[in-house]
């Protein structure tokens, strides 16, 4: 996220870009910071050696389902940022 802010300062002179890559890059750091515990758990699980998990169906499915809405509720949510900031208004071509 960080050079293509860097390459929407130095080469772009289309804003919203630029406010859409510092927004999204914000929330990544947010979402790191506040779950840098758990994240360091996954990790962790994710390099030692693998287990046999039996997940039920309906539990994989309603996880990725709440993972969609979250992930809706995250663009939308950035939208909406970027329309109070007149991001949205600008014509990236003219």
């Amino acid at each position: 996220m960080v050079n293509i802010i860097i390459f929407d300062v130095i080469f772009l002179d289309v804003y919203p870009a630029l406010a859409n890559a510092i927004i999204v890059f914000l929330m990544l750091l947010f979402i790191l910071f506040f779950n840098k515990e758990i994240i360091i758990k996954v990790y962790q699980n994710l390099i030692s050696s693998p287990r046999n998990s039996k997940v039920p169906l309906k539990r994989k499915v309603l996880t990725i389902g709440i993972t969609i809405i979250f992930i809706v509720l995250i663009f939308s949510f950035d939208s909406l940022i970027e329309y109070w900031l007149g991001a949205s208004k600008e014509k990236i071509i003219e």
